[in-house]
């Protein structure tokens, strides 16, 4: 095959089934974790579901496959190892096993690149198999069906174990997915006296503020609770804006 800009572009849509599992598998050997793992064994059985699914669908006599359809094989089969199009099983299963945590964890804003890219591998890969004539539209719609289900259910079912070291999206205090703070600047107000007996204030008070700035909380409620007590044992006044 001569590589060029038309080539290059064919065999990214071609080999991203690929390269996705692969680069799961890969980042769970790399940082010893099992949530790629985890995903593969759902990939597999999506895969192997595909295949008994595809032997069932019959033939269209009509469909004559574009030669280009088979410029990517494995060994030298002469028939296809599945009816229904394991790229597209293996993208939609991918979304749908991402979407899953996306939208139970609520952390969308966080993964737009996902929402945007896997969609779009997605639509690519069906155009090309139906312009191709590499597979029927029913076979291209139950692989898309099958992987997305299969995809979304393994998911529901991993995160129902409650077990963030086996989620791609790890969720708790330890996330992965981090937020950059913003910087806030209060202002307080000290009345007649209160720099001299604001020692006298609630250490619980004081504590609240300083977890909440090591933690990158909301710092206004502890310093109001703060301010609250100060006034009330200094006859003081103290605003926090």
């Amino acid at each position: 095959m001569l590589l060029n800009l038309t080539n290059l572009i064919y065999l990214f849509f071609r080999l991203s089934p690929f390269v996705i599992v692969s680069s799961f598998a890969i980042s769970s050997i790399i940082y010893s974790d099992v949530k790629g793992f985890v995903y593969l064994v759902g990939a597999i059985f999506a895969a192997f579901v595909s295949i008994i699914v595809g032997n069932v669908i019959p033939d269209d006599a009509n469909i004559v496959p574009n030669p280009q359809c088979n410029l990517i094989s494995l060994g030298n089969m002469q028939e296809t190892l599945s009816k229904i199009p394991l790229s597209i099983t293996i993208l939609s299963y991918t979304f749908g096993y991402l979407l899953t945590v996306i939208i139970k964890v609520d952390i969308a804003k966080y993964n737009i690149p996902t929402l945007v890219i896997f969609p779009l591998l997605i639509v690519c890969d069906i155009w090309w198999n139906s312009t191709n004539n590499c597979n029927g539209i029913p076979n291209i719609i139950a692989g898309l069906i099958l992987g997305g289900l299969i995809g979304a259910a393994w998911s529901a079912i991993i995160l129902s174990f409650g077990v963030p070291e086996m989620q791609y999206f790890s969720i708790g205090n330890d996330s992965t997915v981090c937020k950059r703070p913003t910087k806030n600047l209060f202002k307080c107000t000290f009345g007649a006296n209160t720099a001299k007996q604001a020692n006298i204030a609630e250490m619980n008070e004081v504590g609240d503020v300083v977890n909440a700035i090591n933690n990158n909380g909301d710092v206004k409620t502890p310093l109001t609770r703060l301010a609250t007590t100060v006034n009330g044992q200094t006859g003081s006044s103290i605003t926090v804006s």
